[in-house]
């Protein structure tokens, strides 16, 4: 996430935004494509510059999860923007959907895939009318 981060800085060039990581005591690890995954990040961050107004803080926090199918480690991305209404949560990862004015609406979805093919999980955390959060989970293992 810190290249995907990297990466919009021409989009934050005249914007104040701050990226915050709240992170574990241990070393995140996790085996994936890292363009694919930075794929996933640039277009959360891109969607959070664009749903925010004034000054953007974006936050990532990672924690560790236990599931029905092992450790994970979940990653929480969240912004202080609108928020999402329950329809934008139910319709955000159907491709073309969209509520910008220019985009193709299959930046979601294509990160989803790209979630799901590193066997994770990619979905929207609680509604919140203080900004969006959208979860990654993705298997861990010990370096």
């Amino acid at each position: 996430w810190r290249d995907a981060w990297q990466a919009t800085a021409a989009l934050r060039k005249e914007r104040q935004a701050t990226l915050q990581e709240e992170l574990p005591g241990e070393d995140v690890a996790c085996a994936v494509d890292r363009f694919r995954m930075g794929q996933v990040f640039r277009n959360l961050f891109e969607n959070s510059l664009a749903a925010c107004d004034g000054p953007l803080r974006a936050v990532i926090s990672v924690t560790r999860h236990r599931g029905d199918d092992g450790d994970a480690w979940r990653i929480c991305v969240r912004d202080n923007g609108a928020g999402m209404t329950g329809e934008q949560q139910k319709r955000v990862f159907e491709p073309f959907y969209t509520t910008k004015t220019k985009g193709t609406g299959l930046g979601m979805a294509i990160a989803r895939r790209i979630v799901d093919a590193h066997g994770g999980r990619l979905y929207v955390g609680p509604l919140s009318d203080q900004g969006a959060e959208f979860v990654i989970e993705m298997p861990c293992f010990s370096g």
